[in-house]
């Protein structure tokens, strides 16, 4: 799968939780405190994306590694999709 399939599934599965980001233009510059996702549609969001890249990408686990991140580069939609596509490969 390519990263703009993954950043398309990412999409998709957002916009299932929050139907007003459907039609929002999401960059992998784009970090997702940025897009008003409150703790519990977050949660559903990772539900979802597990759902959708099986049980070996754990959102948790890419939310605690984004939380030691310093500054503005933590939970960008490029580190999601790098964290996709590693546990896709392993």
């Amino acid at each position: 799968m390519s990263r703009p399939e993954i950043r398309a599934l990412i999409h998709r599965c957002l916009s299932e939780v929050e139907p007003q980001l459907k039609n929002l233009d999401l960059t992998e510059e784009t970090a997702l405190p940025e897009l008003g996702l409150d703790s519990l549609k977050l949660i559903e969001v990772g539900v979802r994306l597990e759902d959708a890249f099986g049980d070996s990408v754990r959102f948790d686990n890419w939310l605690e590694q984004e939380r030691t991140k310093q500054g503005n580069s933590a939970f960008k939609l490029a580190s999601l999709i790098s964290f996709i596509e590693e546990r896709r490969a392993a």
